[in-house]
């Protein structure tokens, strides 16, 4: 995975910066979602998001899936 993610370069997907790895601990680092991730946008009970929206963030996701899918 980590191999895999240091590789890509796409604006859909977040960056890799590193790996911590320890006895009990293995994490991946990566870039500042300064938004807040998706999840967090889609839950917001104050904020409608428009079908427009819901379907541009859709077809993003299949280009990150598809940037990540593509180094295997």
């Amino acid at each position: 995975e980590t191999w895999s993610r240091s590789r890509v370069s796409s604006t859909a997907v977040l960056g890799q910066v590193g790996l911590a790895y320890g006895p009990a601990c293995l994490a991946l680092v990566e870039e500042l979602a300064p938004h807040g991730t998706l999840r967090e946008l889609l839950r917001r009970p104050e904020r409608e998001i428009p079908w427009t929206v819901r379907l541009k963030i859709a077809v993003d996701l299949a280009h990150a899936f598809r940037s990540l899918h593509s180094l295997s």
